[in-house]
């Protein structure tokens, strides 16, 4: 197991991470225990996850969230790192790896605020779809 991975069930709390956060006067880092994802994502300016379907569509749908999907580059045959890049290809989200997360990090946050970000928004959701389709088949 490598030493900066834990199983979700254990005791860790990413002390260095805290703690590196502190001497950066704009950026604002919390550890929590039990999150409601989508209250967090509506919070949050950026979004930094893996590359989990749920999460990424989370972040899709969020008004203003911007996500950096991090993708394991270590797994074989790796299908979330399929949805990530053609995320990224489409300029939905920004995408990394593990080893260049940091400087990826700092990029995104310098593209933001300088409103270089050239990223897309992504589709409402359409919320009668299946309601509408039922509707034709039952009545048309």
């Amino acid at each position: 197991m490598s030493r900066y991975f834990r199983p979700c069930r254990g005791t860790y709390k990413p002390e260095k991470l805290v703690k590196y956060a502190e001497g950066l006067q704009s950026l604002k880092v919390e550890v929590k225990d039990f999150i409601v994802l989508d209250t967090l994502i509506f919070q949050a300016d950026l979004v930094i996850s893996h590359c989990g379907a749920g999460i990424l569509l989370e972040c899709l749908r969020s008004d203003h969230a911007t996500c950096l999907a991090v993708v394991n580059d270590s797994l074989m045959g790796n299908h979330q790192s399929e949805l990530a890049d053609k995320l990224s290809a489409d300029n939905y989200i920004y995408q990394s790896v593990p080893s260049k997360v940091l400087a990826d990090v700092k990029r995104v946050l310098e593209e933001l605020r300088s409103g270089r970000s050239k990223l897309t928004r992504y589709p409402p959701r359409k919320e009668q779809v299946i309601v509408d389709l039922i509707d034709e088949l039952l009545f048309n």
